[in-house]
């Protein structure tokens, strides 16, 4: 059996809501990633910690602290860092990026033409070897390739082509030829997104 080992995260800013609640403020976390951009919403990143696919930390007095999975009285989960007491304190003074909004707009609205550039890849060194990682634009599916002595281009190619395969797989016949939905995120200013 693989041993798996998740894709470490910093987080360097977040959308919040105007709940009063404090473990109801975070919509989503950002960051940087190679030459990309990514963005997790709240309930996302909670199932990537759980399913050991992505860890997440943020910068604090220049030291590396994990996030982690809280737990109200009633059940229900929240992110906050592994130093933070009952409430996410660390994580709602990282830096804002624009609020969540209210509603997603109409899928009419948020079909765009399918190019590499809806394509996001990083590079995970944190294994033994290089692994490329891209992402489905549409869902939260990942695929990876290791670079195994060859260029990065190639494995890079060799990714996006398997996550566009998953697209004509599970997305094509949902959708017009050549569309696929824009994902929910609007790209912050202060965050310099560029595609590999």
């Amino acid at each position: 059996m693989p041993i798996t080992m998740s894709i470490n995260l910093r987080v360097s800013q977040v959308t919040l809501t105007d709940h009063p609640e404090p473990h109801r403020r975070v919509h989503s976390i950002h960051g940087l990633a190679g030459q990309g951009e990514w963005r997790h919403t709240q309930e996302q990143a909670i199932g990537h910690i759980e399913n050991h696919l992505f860890n997440y930390h943020l910068l604090h007095d220049d030291r590396a602290i994990r996030l982690v999975v809280g737990q109200t009285a009633t059940g229900e989960k929240f992110l906050k860092a592994q130093t933070d007491g009952h409430l996410p304190t660390l994580l709602l003074q990282l830096p804002v990026v624009l609020p969540a909004p209210a509603a997603p707009p109409p899928a009419s609205d948020r079909l765009v033409p399918l190019s590499l550039d809806n394509i996001s890849t990083l590079v995970d060194h944190q294994r033994d070897g290089r692994f490329i990682v891209a992402f489905c634009p549409v869902c939260d599916r990942m695929e990876e390739v290791a670079e195994a002595g060859r260029s990065r281009a190639d494995a890079t190619a060799e990714c996006i082509a398997k996550i566009r395969l998953h697209i004509n797989r599970a997305h094509r016949p949902k959708l017009r030829p050549g569309m696929i939905p824009l994902p929910d995120r609007r790209p912050s200013p202060a965050l310099n997104r560029a595609n590999p």
